[in-house]
């Protein structure tokens, strides 16, 4: 412990970080590809158009404004030749960049505590469960150092308010909004902090100059071709255009400052509010007035258009209570009992008023990783009941004994930040499987000499597409299949097919094509190249580019879950409609050729049967469209549904 304590700081940082990122790296080579669509492919695809092109576009498309740091950092490593080594690489550049999150930590309660209790606060900031973001390519990476960088930059300029500490806080805070936008909460938390005492206003007349002139440069900037001025949002446009009904902003206003209680480990909250002397007063009130800005902008953001809580726009407050935790426990944590009655009690009236049970859910766990090892709790308990008890039981456990504060958060936050890891790590190998199969994800490039277009239809998953064209740079344009929409705000032409199978854009004109992927569902006249068992496969087609089949109501496997299969033949010639039909329970399922029943089929259960179906093709022959459907009373399979012209 003596030569521990003997070594220069710098050395016990850089080994706390190195730890932190080694841990952060192991847990992210279990990711086997983005698992948050579609923020992570759109963030990779505007960095490698950066380092290609020196601009921010997509798929070749000016859009509007992410971030710009994010990307730069991801697209980098993501343009090497060989995907997955970018890739891993990345995830260890990201690793190393989160964890630095620890040195502003440490610098600032470094201006309250000695040494030893600094690199506490420091350690407490490096185990949150949401640094399991590392592993992916989120703008929360770059966002959690910056944002504890620039808070502690306006603690400076706040604390010694001449012009060089404050031109840093106006360059620390036009960082963090470079990172992401969401950093303007820093600039509205330190013109609080100078409007509560209205004597630092004269002081502070040359940052809140420097805000001015910044605001009207980027709503310039932004707002150059005209637009609504809700444009200065960038990515974030529709928030400024939506309307919000003040029920659900209060509410979720008030699930928020519950999560800043969860997120946090509970008792740093109480820390703060215990904290007094005029040394920590300046640090108190940014952290109140960073805290409430925060919780106000997600809370209203959270109610109109995301529907559950958004843990990864507020854990970046955990640094600074952790700052608080380490200050109250160094400085003796002194209890008055009124003050820590009355906030431990608003603290566990927010976490019982938060709906553990709705929000730990999978669909909110992308947000909320501190909600994961909840998750897989739920329907075992009452998590609406079992949660706020165990905060109890945290808070009566610390303030009966402080010197635990910090371990017990520490293995809190290991705990749960194997949790998370774990299972964004299972995730990940299951948006593998559904999108590019399990076996090699960059099989589409070295099966071709040109560009690849994906022509997506309703029954392949959206995000199939954003994942092909992350591992394979050679897909760079999106079709549509009859308006099939791809989300994410991809580029993407809609196409149709004429009777004899040619597929043209809504003027008419042909539709132009190489190369292509499509779903297993959708044969074209060309040659297969290969294919995945995600249900897609590659094809060199002849030109002019046209659709030979198309099974509408299966899915990659066979099943129709609707119970109706539409197999449309183009180009139609006399052949013969081939395949099994099979079914798990007992099924009727009529057989309708060109509009009139041709026949049924009766199915045992588990017991297939042949289907073979003659083609009546009308005349004349190669140049229209017949369809043969299959309707029945209930879900079935056709496995190797096919069409053979004689």
């Amino acid at each position: 412990m003596r030569r521990l304590t003997a070594l220069p700081t710098w050395q016990l940082l850089v080994a706390l970080i190195g730890l932190s990122a080694a841990l952060r790296l192991w847990a992210a080579e279990a990711i086997q590809t983005p698992w948050i669509a579609p923020d992570e492919l759109i963030y990779a695809e505007l960095g490698r158009a950066f380092w290609r092109t020196g601009h921010l576009t997509l798929f070749g498309e000016p859009t509007r404004f992410f971030s710009f740091v994010s990307p730069v950092l991801a697209g980098l490593p993501l343009s090497l030749d060989d995907r997955e080594d970018g890739y891993r690489l990345l995830q260890a550049l990201q690793a190393i960049v989160v964890s630095l999150a620890a040195v502003p930590t440490y610098l600032w309660a470094r201006a309250f505590v000695t040494r030893g209790w600094a690199l506490a606060a420091a350690a407490l900031a490096l185990v949150p469960p949401s640094l399991a973001y590392a592993g992916l390519i989120m703008t929360e990476v770059a966002f959690y150092p910056a944002f504890v960088l620039a808070a502690w930059a306006v603690w400076r300029a706040l604390e010694r308010p001449v012009p060089r500490e404050q031109a840093w806080a106006l360059a620390a805070i036009v960082l963090v909004c470079a990172v992401r936008l969401q950093g303007f909460v820093v600039a509205l938390a330190y013109g609080t902090a100078i409007a509560l005492d209205w004597k630092r206003v004269r002081r502070h007349a040359p940052v809140l100059a420097g805000f001015a002139l910044l605001a009207l440069l980027w709503a310039a900037w932004q707002l150059r071709h005209g637009g609504h001025v809700s444009k200065v949002l960038g990515a974030y446009q529709a928030a400024g255009e939506s309307h919000y009904d003040l029920g659900d902003v209060v509410r979720f206003v008030g699930y928020h400052l519950g999560d800043v209680v969860l997120v946090t480990g509970v008792v740093p909250v109480l820390a703060l509010a215990l904290l007094r002397g005029p040394d920590v007063r300046t640090f108190r009130t940014l952290a109140l007035a960073l805290t409430g800005w925060l919780v106000l902008q997600v809370g209203v953001f959270a109610s109109r258009h995301i529907g559950h809580t958004s843990e990864r726009n507020l854990f970046v407050l955990v640094p600074i209570y952790a700052i608080a935790c380490a200050v109250w426990v160094a400085s003796g944590a002194p209890r008055r009992r009124e003050v820590a009655a009355g906030v431990s009690a608003v603290s566990l009236l927010l976490l019982l008023w938060f709906p553990f049970e709705r929000f730990a859910a999978l669909e909110a766990a992308p947000s909320n990783f501190s909600l994961i090892p909840l998750y897989k709790l739920t329907g075992s308990v009452d998590l609406d009941l079992v949660v706020p008890l165990a905060a109890a039981v945290l808070i009566a456990v610390c303030l009966s004994l402080p010197r635990v504060t910090i371990p017990l958060l520490l293995v809190l936050g290991i705990v749960g930040s194997i949790s998370a890891g774990r299972f964004v790590a299972h995730e990940s190998r299951v948006v593998r499987d559904l999108t590019v199969g399990p076996d090699e994800k960059e099989w589409i490039d070295p099966l071709v000499q040109g560009p690849v277009t994906f022509l997506y239809s309703a029954d392949l998953h959206w995000e199939t597409v954003w994942q092909s064209a992350f591992w394979n740079p050679r897909v760079r344009t999106v079709y549509d299949l009859l308006g099939a929409e791809v989300l994410g705000g991809i580029p993407q032409q809609s196409v149709g097919p004429f009777e004899e199978g040619r597929l043209v854009f809504h003027d008419g004109s042909e539709a132009p094509a190489g190369y292509v992927l499509a779903s297993d569902g959708v044969q074209l006249v060309g040659r297969r190249l290969g294919g995945t068992r995600a249900g897609y496969s590659l094809w060199h087609v002849e030109q002019p580019f046209r659709i030979a089949t198309w099974a509408v109501g299966v899915d990659s496997s066979g099943n129709a879950p609707g119970g109706q299969v539409d197999l449309q033949v183009y180009a139609c010639r006399p052949g013969v409609v081939e395949g099994v039909l099979v079914s798990a329970e007992a099924r009727a399922v009529e057989i309708v050729r060109s509009g009139a029943t041709y026949r049924r089929i009766d199915l045992a259960p588990g017991v297939p049967q042949e289907l073979r179906v003659p083609v009546k093709a009308p005349r004349p022959f190669g140049q229209r469209l017949c369809t043969i459907s299959l309707r029945g009373s209930g879900s079935f399979s056709v496995p190797q549904l096919r069409y053979e012209p004689r």
